[in-house]
């Protein structure tokens, strides 16, 4: 331990940016797997096959989120009601945008500088490419926590859609108003004019794990 105190707060200050960092995007791991879990259900109830084991089975036969969120698409054609049909369309995709972000943050190295650990900074050597811009954008406007909220609304709307499609609630349930998704999206569509000073990088596809 050094015993100049300025190298010891500095140091401090590091251990902390770094505790911080992994508590924010522990929170959108830890809510990203609560939300995908409900999509099982939803895999569930659109089979219609009460015994869980070969449902699980059929859930866990292909690679990664995105393939399961596909095979609830391809069910999509079950539901009948064309509002309740429409509605979790919309879920998978927003689900799908989410999803790119949370695989960014996820899997984009970053470093914090020892003289300014409030300062993340994205490992551009390591990271992807397609990743660099986006991790940024995240950062710079510090929408870790409105991705979280964002994640706990489609949990709240997935949960009651549902209920609304087995006849367990009377009512079709409102669209969550989301807060990250709008702004990032906003982002992103500034790219397609040719006039704009962002450099452009393509939507990271999502690949989770």
């Amino acid at each position: 331990m050094s015993k100049n105190p300025l190298v010891a707060l500095l140091a401090g200050e590091y251990v902390n940016a770094k505790a911080e960092y992994a508590r924010r995007v522990g929170e959108i791991s830890i809510e990203w797997n609560s939300l995908h879990g409900l999509m099982f259900l939803w895999f569930w109830h659109l089979l219609g096959i009460q015994k869980l084991e070969p449902v699980k089975k059929l859930w866990e036969c292909g690679s990664g989120d995105s393939f399961q969120r596909n095979m609830l698409r391809s069910l999509s054609s079950l539901i009948e009601d064309e509002k309740t049909k429409e509605n979790f369309i919309w879920t998978i995709n927003t689900i799908d945008k989410i999803g790119t972000y949370r695989n960014v943050l996820i899997h984009t190295p970053i470093k914090f500088d020892i003289n300014a650990p409030q300062n993340i900074n994205v490992q551009e050597i390591y990271a992807k490419l397609s990743h660099v811009n986006t991790m940024k954008r995240v950062e710079s406007k510090k929408l870790y926590k409105p991705l979280v909220d964002d994640i706990i609304l489609l949990q709240s709307y997935s949960l009651h859609l549902l209920g609304y499609f087995i006849k367990d609630e009377d009512s079709l349930p409102e669209r969550p108003v989301l807060k990250a998704l709008p702004e990032l999206n906003q982002e992103d569509e500034k790219k397609t004019h040719p006039d704009t000073t962002i450099t452009p990088d393509p939507l990271p596809q999502s690949s989770e794990e």
